[in-house]
């Protein structure tokens, strides 16, 4: 049973990490398009 807790609380934590690494991702990812832009224009 609390091994269980356990999954379920790392699973969570895990969830919540890659969320907020989704997040940079997509600001680096604007960044770059806005950058590449600059360049072009």
């Amino acid at each position: 049973m609390g091994d269980n807790q356990f999954t379920k609380r790392s699973y969570t934590g895990y969830t919540t990490l890659k969320k907020t690494a989704d997040k940079i991702t997509a600001l680096f990812g604007v960044k770059r398009i806005i950058f590449a832009l600059r360049e072009i224009i």
